[in-house]
């Protein structure tokens, strides 16, 4: 393994993991100049900050990208996605680790897709600037973030289901942060 050379196998192989039929399609997409890259190529350095940036953004594998050797995409990994994962605590949401998921169970969204966990419940939240509509949603009202009903009412106001009190206030009293699009219960 010679990290110091290599460039040019290097960088075929990162443009086919992209799908990419030139290295000005690459340039392009990495936000370099043509002459930038193909400075790399002639002094063969090895582009190790693409290789690494292409894994990442394309699931291909390192070794592969690196060196031409294995399977270009590793199968389980192609397969799966890593979600950003949080867990609502008093009103807070707290970073916990990612889940990793099949892409054939996700559900349909049209933004990032973030997991939060609020006890035995787990919601898949789409974040995405979207107008509001009925359903459930994950707000910050009073400065606590919760996941709730929500139901439009005329005059650009909301009904937040609370439980047994429901709250109407304006729109622009609670901001709304993602829409819930799956729900997953666990029994014991």
């Amino acid at each position: 393994m010679n990290l110091e050379t290599g460039a040019r196998p290097a960088i075929e192989r990162i443009c086919e993991a992209y799908g990419f039929t030139s290295r000005l399609q690459l340039a392009n997409h990495l936000g370099i100049s043509n002459g930038s890259l193909g400075n790399r190529i002639i002094r063969d350095n090895f582009p190790a900050d693409i290789v690494l940036r292409c894994a990442l953004e394309t699931g291909a594998s390192i070794q592969w990208l690196s060196f031409g050797e294995g399977n270009s995409f590793n199968n389980v990994e192609a397969d799966t996605v890593r979600i950003p994962s949080f867990k609502l605590s008093e009103g807070e949401l707290i970073n916990t680790s990612s889940i990793i998921f099949d892409k054939v169970m996700l559900p349909q969204h049209f933004g990032a897709l973030n997991v939060i966990k609020d006890g035995q419940v787990t919601y898949f939240v789409d974040i995405c600037d979207q107008p509001i509509k009925d359903g459930k949603w994950l707000i910050e009202f009073t400065g606590n973030h919760s996941i709730r009903d929500l139901m439009l009412l005329p005059g650009d106001k909301i009904r937040i289901d609370t439980g047994k009190y429901p709250i109407d206030c304006e729109l622009a009293d609670m901001r709304s942060i993602g829409k819930v699009v799956a729900t997953y219960l666990v029994r014991e």
